[in-house]
This record gives C-alpha cells, structure tokens and sequence, in this order.
C-alpha cells in the first residue's frame, strides 16, 4: 500500500506536538473609544506561545477529528494617563499609568474537524482546513501596574513612582507612596480579592495549514491560526476594579473583553496505525 494511501482511510491514529506564537490581544472597545488617553500598546513580537499534545483520527474519507490539550502564556502590557490637575498658578502635575502590563496562564481544549486535501496525484504535500470550539481554563493570572506622579513647574519637573499593584488570583499587593509620614515612604498592604477573571471560557479556533509526510510514518505542518473567545475574559465590568480607562464615571460599565490570538501553529505527528 503507497504512503498517500495509508493516510488516507478513517483507520489512522496519529499523536504529535505543536507550537503555537501568536500575537495576543484582550480586545475591549472601551480602551479603543477613548484614546489617547488610554490603549493597548501594539506588540512588536510574538506576545503569546502556546505548547501542547496533539490526537488525530480520520473518521471519514478526507475528514479527521483533532483533539489538543496545551498549555498557553500570554501578555499585553497598557499605556494610559489616568488624570492632570492644574494649580492656581497654571502649574500642571498629572498622574500617568507608565506600565500596566497583564499576564494569564491558560490549559486549552479544542475539538476540531480537519479537511485534508491532497496536493497533487500520489504527493506528499497536504492543505488543510481546521475548524472547531475550544474550551479554556485559567490557570494562574497576574496583573502588574505601575503608575508615576509627574509634576511641571517653571523650573522644576520630577517623576515619582506612587503605587506599585500586583493582582493575582484572591490577592492585591499595593506599594504605596505616603508623603505624610515622616520621613516620606512606602508604605505597603495586601487585600483579599476575588478573581478578576472568568476561570472557563469557551472560543472558537480557525486554521488553514500545509503538511508533508516524511519518512514513511511522520507528518510535519505549517500553518496560520485565530482563536477568539465568546466568554467574556473579565468576570466584573466596573471600571475601579481594573482598569481606570473606560469612563470617568467609576459607576459605568465597561464593554466585555475577549481574548484574540492570530499566530502561527508548527506541529509534527508520528503515525502510530495503519
């Protein structure tokens, strides 16, 4: 039997490993509404990476299922400035969010259908079109923001770092500039918190790849890869919980956020059936 005929009938198992970059974005209409003064800063690079294990089966001529279980990392980092102020003598001191940077750590579960097409009579070479929802889990989560005083006079400007803020899952840990103190200094305090974000979120992924067969019973891909989550990825939507970017009435609700992910996906298979 010809290798493109192996791979062809609905008896095929095949397990393998993929590698996942992707450009990362937690879309939220509210920071895009309101620039300059707060937004997301495009990243220059890859800012996601996903790794995981992968479980295919033809179940029809042309036709396999894909299962993955992985493991995703991914960060995006914020620009705002929060407020200025402006004294009686025209001085202006104003408080800028220098870094706010967001991480989240996610196991992800999708079930895709693959569409297999060979490329060609007899050839190695495949395109593919995968389709499918993704449950997602959040692992791990940590929110890190750095936020300065800056103030102008005629002869004078400073820069000072007043809060230091780490969320993580149940816990906010706050460094804290105190100028009535004597002397001047941090002060620091952790607060109990709920989470910030939805734990289970469900998505849909879309992919278009190509494949070759090599050496008899292993398969290598390339292809280019979205994912979008319908869920919501932050569980409150008031803008004093997070983010100060949305409004300048804390009572307003905010848009929901959704994750995105537009990368790549390098895989390779080894055949374990016939």
């Amino acid at each position: 039997m010809s290798l493109s005929n192996a791979i062809g009938q609905d008896h095929n198992y095949a397990i393998g490993l993929t590698f996942q970059p992707s450009y990362y974005e937690n879309y939220n209409k509210s920071y895009w509404n309101n620039k300059p003064f707060s937004y997301p800063d495009n990243p220059s690079s890859f800012n996601g990476v996903a790794i995981g294990l992968i479980l295919t089966k033809y179940i029809a001529n042309k036709v396999l299922l894909r299962t993955e279980l992985a493991y995703s990392f991914q960060c995006q980092e914020y620009i705002g400035s929060h407020y200025y102020v402006e004294d009686i003598e025209g001085n202006l001191s104003y408080i800028y969010n220098k870094i706010l940077r967001t991480e989240y750590d996610l196991v992800k579960l999708p079930v895709l259908t693959k569409l297999n097409f060979q490329l060609g009579y007899d050839s190695k070479y495949y395109i593919n079109i995968v389709l499918g929802p993704q449950i997602s889990f959040l692992a791990n989560y940590k929110v890190v923001e750095d936020i300065f005083e800056v103030g102008f006079t005629n002869e004078i400007n400073f820069n000072k770092k007043t809060f230091h803020n780490v969320d993580t899952p149940k816990n906010l840990f706050q460094k804290i500039w105190d100028g009535s103190i004597d002397p001047p200094s941090y002060r620091h305090r952790n607060v109990s918190r709920p989470y910030l974000y939805n734990r289970w979120l469900l998505g849909i992924v879309g992919e278009i790849n190509f494949s070759k067969h090599v050496f008899s019973s292993y398969i290598i891909s390339l292809g280019a890869r979205y994912e979008y989550d319908f869920t919501s990825s932050e569980k409150y939507l008031k803008k004093t919980l997070l983010f100060n970017f949305s409004s300048t009435d804390a009572s307003v609700n905010r848009n929901k956020s959704h994750n995105i992910r537009m990368g790549l996906d390098i895989s390779i298979m080894y055949i374990i059936s016939k």
